[in-house]
C-alpha cells in the first residue's frame, strides 16, 4: 500500500457543492487539488469548498497546466461531458471514478475500457444503489444464507416527467439486479408506453428479467407521478426469507419465519462517502475499484437487450456475451 494520499481533480462542479464540501471533509487519505466547470463562478466556489488550490475551466487545462497536482479524475455526471473528458484523462495517466453511467452506449464503454486498460489506469464507477445501508444489509444476509438463494426481486422507481436519458433511468435498478443474483439474466423482456403528447421515448417501462438459476426479477418504471418526491422501492424473496426497503424511511424489513423485523437506518451521506472511500483505499492499495468498468459494461449490455426487447415487442436472450430475440 502506498502511504501517500490520492489527490482528486473534480470535473463538473454542481450547483449545490454542499453535500461534496461534507464527503470531502470525511474522506481519509484524499484530497481535492482542482476544480473544473465551464462556469467560472461554480468552478471557484467548488475550490473555496473543496479547499482545492485551482479552479479551471476545462479538463484540457487542469490536465495541462495541473496534471502533476493529481492522480485521478471524479466526473460528475459524465453523460453532460461525453465519454472524450474521461479517455482525454486516462491517457494522461489518471485514475478515474465516474458517476453511472459512464457513458450512454455500450460501445463507448467498450472504447473507455480499453483506453484505461491501455494506459495501466483504473475506472471505478459511482453513484450505484451498492453502498446504500438498507442494501448492504440485504447483501450481508444473503452472502451468510440467512435469506437462502435469491429468488424474486421487485423494484419500483417512480417519479415525476423526466427528460433524463432512458438508461439514466434503468442503470441503478439492472445495476442491482445483476448485482443480487450475482450473474446476467438470461431472459429479458420489457414493455412499456408513452403517454400522448409526451416527449420522452417511454413514460412506463416494465422488465422482466430470468436468471439462469432460476430466479427472476420485475422493475417497473414510471414518469407520470405529479411533481414533488421521487420514490424507489424493492422486495427481495429468497428461499429463507424475505427483505424489503423503501427510500421514504429508511426502512427495511426481514423476515424469516416467526414475526417480520424492521430495522431503521439513517442514511444520510454515509454511502456517498463509502463509496468514494473505497475508490481511494483501492488506488492505494493499486486495486481495481470495488465498482468497475465491467460492471458497466455488463449493465449496458442488458440494457440493450432491453432496448431490443422494446423496439420488437419480444423476448431478448443473452447468451455468451450476446444478445437475440426469441
Amino acid at each position: 500500500m502506498s502511504d501517500a494520499p490520492v489527490s482528486l481533480a473534480l470535473i463538473g462542479c454542481p450547483e449545490d457543492i454542499n453535500v461534496w464540501r461534507d464527503i470531502a471533509a470525511r474522506l481519509r487519505h484524499g484530497t481535492f487539488r482542482v476544480a473544473v466547470d465551464a462556469d467560472p463562478r461554480r468552478a471557484q466556489s467548488a475550490a473555496e469548498a473543496l479547499r482545492a488550490g485551482d479552479a479551471v475551466s476545462s479538463c484540457e487545462t487542469a490536465l495541462d497546466q495541473h496534471g502533476e497536482d493529481f492522480d485521478a479524475v471524479v466526473i460528475h455526471n459524465p453523460l453532460v461531458h461525453g465519454p472524450e473528458v474521461a479517455k482525454r484523462a486516462a491517457e494522461s495517466g489518471k485514475h478515474i471514478l465516474a458517476s453511472s453511467p459512464v457513458a450512454a452506449t455500450m460501445s463507448d464503454v467498450k472504447s473507455l475500457i480499453a483506453t484505461c486498460n491501455q494506459s495501466g489506469v483504473h475506472l471505478g464507477i459511482c453513484g450505484t444503489s451498492r453502498f446504500v445501508p438498507s442494501i448492504q444489509t440485504v447483501m450481508q444476509r444473503l452472502a451468510n444464507g440467512k435469506l437462502g438463494e435469491p429468488g424474486l426481486l421487485r423494484f419500483h422507481h417512480w417519479e415525476s416527467r423526466s427528460d433524463q436519458p432512458l438508461v439514466k433511468t434503468l442503470y441503478n435498478a439492472v445495476d442491482l439486479a445483476i448485482w443480487l443474483f450475482g450473474a446476467l439474466p438470461r431472459e429479458i423482456q420489457a414493455v412499456g408506453k408513452q403517454s400522448a403528447g409526451s416527449t420522452a421515448d417511454w413514460d412506463y417501462v416494465q422488465l422482466h428479467f430470468g436468471f439462469p438459476a432460476g430466479g427472476m426479477a420485475l422493475l417497473d418504471f414510471s414518469t407520470s407521478l405529479p411533481e414533488g418526491q421521487s420514490y424507489d422501492s424493492w422486495s427481495l424473496i429468497g428461499s429463507r426469507g424475505a427483505a424489503y426497503a423503501d427510500d421514504h424511511h429508511n426502512t427495511h424489513l426481514l423476515y424469516a419465519g416467526d414475526h417480520p423485523r424492521a430495522l431503521i437506518s439513517r442514511e444520510g451521506l454515509g454511502h456517498q462517502i463509502l463509496e468514494y472511500q473505497a475508490f481511494i483505499d483501492a488506488i492505494r492499495e493499486g486495486q481495481p475499484p470495488p465498482v468497475s468498468g465491467s460492471d458497466c459494461l455488463a449493465v449496458h449490455q442488458v440494457i440493450d437487450a432491453v432496448m431490443r426487447s422494446l423496439d420488437l415487442g419480444s423476448v431478448c436472450r443473452i447468451e455468451g456475451g450476446r444478445d437475440e430475440s426469441v
